[in-house]
């Protein structure tokens, strides 16, 4: 709440809350007689977009954003610089699902051996990339469960004698971790 506040003087911080909470339990009443008992994660996730736009319009204009350290424009970007030259409908198909024929736990995360159908390494490392970009690109897009879309990793892959591999990486352990649960869950079957 602090964060959105922005600009606001520091003496009308209370009665922005305020204004902006009675705007809100207002909105839950709303929110109530139109979801009935239908979902409740629906109702908190439109109420608190209420609640946030309660706040604006309570202190009188803008409201500085949350910081970031991903912008809409840097996303894409990222995406535009991922997918150059690759087909929309290989930017939508977990290029993983396809290829993978074993998982392997390596310091720092894993790596696939892909089978004999994958295309060299530099395609398949750029369509890894892509994909990723696709997921970060647009929320519906979002697949929880692909190894691709583990927070913090580094995507490589390398020609090998069994083949081309494919190297998911990261530094933090928890994102290892996260790497290592969702290739063995997604990947072996």
């Amino acid at each position: 709440m602090q964060q959105m506040l922005g600009d606001v003087p520091k003496h009308q911080h209370c009665r922005c809350r305020q204004t902006a909470r009675d705007e809100s339990k207002g909105a839950a009443a709303v929110l109530q007689r139109l979801f009935g008992q239908q979902e409740v994660v629906m109702k908190r996730v439109v109420s608190s977009l209420i609640g946030v736009l309660a706040l604006f319009v309570a202190c009188g204009g803008p409201i500085a954003p949350v910081a970031s350290s991903t912008t809409a424009a840097a996303v894409d970007d990222d995406y535009a610089r991922a997918c150059d030259g690759v087909a929309p409908q290989d930017q939508t198909r977990c290029p993983l699902m396809r290829w993978t024929k074993s998982v392997e736990d390596v310091n720092g995360g894993v790596v696939l051996h892909l089978n004999d159908q994958a295309p060299a390494p530099a395609d398949v490392e750029k369509r890894g990339r892509c994909h990723r970009a696709w997921m970060a690109h647009d929320p519906k897009n979002a697949m929880p469960t692909c190894p691709l879309g583990s927070p913090g990793i580094t995507i490589s892959a390398a020609a090998a004698a069994d083949g081309t591999v494919l190297s998911l990486t990261a530094s933090a352990p928890a994102d290892v971790e996260e790497v290592r649960r969702r290739a063995h869950s997604a990947l072996e079957h």
